[in-house]
């Protein structure tokens, strides 16, 4: 690992939700092609550009699945970090004290 190398909770449910608007610009892609396909005007360039679209379709559907589970894992990962966080700090508080969020870092919700 990287000195220096950190990352919160926050940043990675901010990471998750990127991720998610990815998805949607992929779905928008493949009905952006259909639409280039009959604006194209030569049936041969549309046989083809059709054909390719067609098989990067394929591929980006697969594209998406692997995006929203990493964005799952990912929002996953973030309540888990920020639970461990909180376990950390009421571990380490003095009995009795109420102890507060590790760096202020609330679990997401």
């Amino acid at each position: 690992m990287p000195d220096g190398f950190a990352v919160s909770p926050p940043q990675l449910t901010d990471l998750g939700r990127r991720l998610g608007t990815t998805t949607d610009r992929l779905a928008a892609a493949r009905g952006l092609s259909a639409a280039l396909t009959s604006a194209l005007g030569s049936p041969r360039v549309a046989a083809a550009f059709e054909h390719f679209a067609r098989r990067c379709g394929s591929r980006a559907a697969g594209i998406r699945e692997d995006v929203v589970a990493l964005a799952g894992l990912l929002q996953q990962a973030a309540q888990v970090y920020a639970s461990t966080e909180e376990e950390i700090a009421r571990a380490a508080a003095p009995i009795g004290a109420e102890p507060s969020s590790a760096r202020g870092v609330r679990s997401p919700s």
